[in-house]
């Protein structure tokens, strides 16, 4: 027994030439059943399908629930997950919210170049979150805009926390550079940048941390604040 779950704009089911069934904005569910499967395993798929965080909640943001089933490599610069308010073109953080399970994996090749300011890391900003069980290796790169008037984030995992977040037997393979030459102070640690409201639990920085430019800049090799 196989399950497939697609978000769509709409769905139908169509026989004979006769619409029978249709949805709007929702979920479809392509579902394989054989003659052998039993309804034992019928409960324990709907079980897990009604457990996956999938919906919106009050704030209208999705709490996502992942886990990896092989290692990732990264082969195109990364668009960090989660983002923070930069107060010109937008006023509301979009972070990660959720379970990040890596399974043990490791996600390599990660590429991040960030020239407008957001938090650079693997996950850009993140709440109320747990990333686990996860390796990652490769290079994160922020450059602070001229002009800018916001402290600038860099990390191997998370570029600034926003509080609630837990990251647990993670380790960092990611060299970080910050180059800064603005007034204001920069944040670069080999896990988190901006580690606000963070637990860390069993997890180990193994890469270069740089910091360039005439700007002041706390560094720190799990959590530079």
């Amino acid at each position: 027994m196989k399950a497939v779950l697609m978000r769509v704009q709409r769905a139908s089911v169509t026989i004979d030439e006769r619409e029978t069934r249709s949805i709007g904005r929702g979920f479809l569910i392509l579902l394989a059943v054989t003659h052998d499967d039993t309804e034992a395993q019928a409960v324990k798929l709907a079980d897990k399908l009604c457990s996956l965080r999938l919906f919106e909640d009050a704030d209208g943001k999705i709490n996502l629930k992942a886990r990896l089933i092989n290692d990732i490599a990264l082969t195109e610069s990364w668009t960090p997950i989660g983002v923070a308010a930069d107060y010109v073109t937008s006023y509301d953080n979009k972070p990660f919210s959720g379970i990040f399970d890596g399974n043990e994996k490791t996600i390599s090749g990660l590429n991040v170049t960030e020239t407008a300011g957001n938090p650079a890391a693997l996950f850009g900003m993140a709440k109320n979150a747990t990333i686990k069980k996860l390796v990652v290796k490769g290079t994160v790169s922020s450059t602070a805009p001229s002009g800018g008037y916001m402290p600038v984030y860099a990390g191997g995992v998370v570029g600034q926390s926003d509080g609630g977040v837990t990251l647990e037997e993670v380790a960092s393979y990611v060299d970080v550079t910050m180059t800064n030459s603005t007034s204001n102070t920069g944040a670069i640690g080999g896990l988190a940048g901006n580690g606000y409201g963070i637990t860390i639990k069993n997890c180990a920085n193994y890469g270069k941390l740089t910091a360039e430019g005439s700007a002041k800049a706390h560094i720190g090799g799990l959590s530079a604040i």
